[in-house]
């Protein structure tokens, strides 16, 4: 049973691979159909331009010497085309090298359509009235000071596809086709009896509504009832639809014919593939499990990290709340505080995004911010303007710890006296490779030279230091503080890391705080 459904799946894959190249076929056909017709429409275009620049201000014929120019152009359209005029009335008006003929076309629709102030139109397929073939019309509208005196016309016979036909070699029953943009047969190969109109087809109705060229399986052709796979195409510049068709008793019989091909290899490769089968899913079974293990193992990992970040965040809360009842001066219980924050904000941060590797830095300094928030005095507010930004997660206890050591020192020495203000945070890129945080107050400055010898500074060095960051500080009615870091560690990060890349000179003095 199982060389059964090896067997059948073979087959099934070989039908499909045959339907998909004649699908292929078929549309790569279309286009060749698509492109000669756009050839033959703008060498028709150029031939009855070329009528209307002969003619007068009449439509009485057309004399030797342009005739002769004339034939020169039809020359390169396909076959013995003829072109035609016809004045107000719709009479036929007898040319050189054409017939004299007692024929009136008013009532055709290409000239109704020509009359009515179309420039150009291509008929659908009728029966001429003097070769009594199928043909179709490409008419040009003519007039002067915009009265309609008539129309040119070149008469196309509906057979025209038929050498495009042989040379594509579809197989027998194939046809190819013209189709008007409003759904009427304009030319096909082979020619049918009477007039057909597609537009309820599902080719106008679906296909070209989805895309301007495809392919489709038509169960039966409106033309002559065949199967066929049909490839389209709309034409460029024309209002016309190219198609070809390959039958699909063709596509059958190549298939049947690939298979009986296979058939003397078929039972020596089902065996080998029955083999294979049973030894791979052997495999795959026991890698499932093995898939299965590691993802439950990898979940488990996943939830302890959670676990530990959110103990530790838990654990520092409780450190921090054993810091406000010791008895420590008031400022250093401060400061402490907020350093403590800082990192249990990190790893609630780090617990709620569920990432582990990379964190989202304005979403960490926004959370930092809004801790700080408690402690700030009612005069002072602080703003952010923050650019999404990934960094290392190694990166972000610096970072935080830096944005709460500056941050708190604009609150305690730039505002005093309740003076009122605003410090502003901000998070940029930098090229592709770094990213920058500003923070700046317009409080009232303070001594640099002083202030870098303090704790907070020197934190300040150590930690952009960790980071390999490169940070100044300016006071000017107020006080800058910019700290510029890479977002990726360097490959040699593990090398020593020399002097100190951090600046705490001012670029301007201003008065202590």
């Amino acid at each position: 049973m199982a060389i059964s459904a090896e067997a059948g799946l073979l087959v099934w894959s070989a039908y499909k691979d045959e339907m998909r190249s004649a699908e292929l076929r078929a549309e790569s056909s279309a286009h060749v159909v698509a492109a000669h017709m756009r050839w033959i429409g703008e060498a028709a275009f150029q031939a009855l331009q070329r009528v209307d620049e002969a003619l007068g201000g009449q439509i009485t014929g057309i004399g030797e010497r342009e005739a002769g120019s004339l034939g020169r152009t039809l020359t390169t359209l396909p076959g013995d085309i003829p072109v035609l005029l016809v004045d107000g009335d719709g009479n036929f008006v007898p040319t050189v090298g054409t017939a004299a003929a007692t024929v009136n076309v008013a009532d055709r629709t290409y000239f109704q359509a020509l009359r009515s102030g179309a420039e150009w139109h291509i008929s659908s397929m009728l029966t001429g009235r003097v070769s009594q073939q199928k043909v179709f019309v490409i008419g040009r509208r003519i007039q002067r000071g915009g009265r309609f005196l008539g129309a040119a016309a070149i008469v196309v016979p509906a057979d025209l596809l038929a050498q495009f036909w042989s040379s594509l070699d579809l197989g027998p029953d194939s046809a190819v086709g013209l189709i008007r943009d409003d759904g009427w047969l304009v030319a096909r190969h082979p020619v049918p009896e009477q007039p057909v109109n597609l537009s309820g087809h599902p080719l106008f109705t679906k296909h070209l509504q989805e895309a301007p060229s495809g392919t489709y399986r038509s169960a039966t052709s409106p033309a002559d009832g065949v199967a066929r796979v049909v490839g389209y195409r709309a034409v460029a510049g024309l209002p016309l639809i190219a198609t070809a068709g390959i039958s699909h008793q063709a596509v059958l019989a190549r298939f049947w014919s690939r298979v009986g091909s296979g058939a003397f290899v078929a039972v020596p490769i089902a065996l080998a593939l029955l083999a294979t089968t049973i030894g791979v899913a052997v495999l795959l079974r026991r890698y499932e499990r093995q898939r299965h293990d590691l993802g439950r193992a990898l979940e488990q990992n996943r939830m302890l990290l959670l676990e530990v970040h959110h103990r530790v965040k838990n654990n520092l809360t409780t450190v921090l709340s054993l810091i406000q009842m010791h008895p420590l001066p008031p400022e250093s219980r401060r400061e402490l505080a907020a350093r403590i924050r800082a990192m249990a904000v990190l790893h609630e941060q780090i617990y709620l995004s569920d990432q582990f590797g990379t964190l989202d830095l304005a979403g960490y300094i926004q959370r930092l911010v809004d801790s700080l928030r408690q402690t700030v005095p009612g005069t002072v507010q602080i703003t952010c303007r923050l650019t999404d930004v990934e960094i290392d997660a190694d990166q972000a206890l610096p970072l935080g710890l830096i944005i709460n050591e500056v941050t708190t020192n604009a609150l305690k020495h730039g505002y005093p006296d309740g003076r009122r203000g605003i410090v502003a945070i901000t998070l940029e890129r930098v090229g592709e490779s770094r990213a920058r945080v500003q923070i700046r107050d317009d409080g009232v400055g303070f001594d640099v030279d002083r202030q870098a010898s303090g704790m907070g500074s020197r934190l300040i060095n150590g930690l952009c230091q960790q980071i390999r960051a490169e940070c100044a500080f300016r006071s000017d009615d107020g006080t800058e503080f910019t700290v510029e870091f890479p977002l990726a560690p360097r490959p040699d990060d593990t090398e020593p890391l020399g002097d100190p890349v951090v600046s705490l000179r001012p670029e301007t003095t201003a008065a202590s705080g």
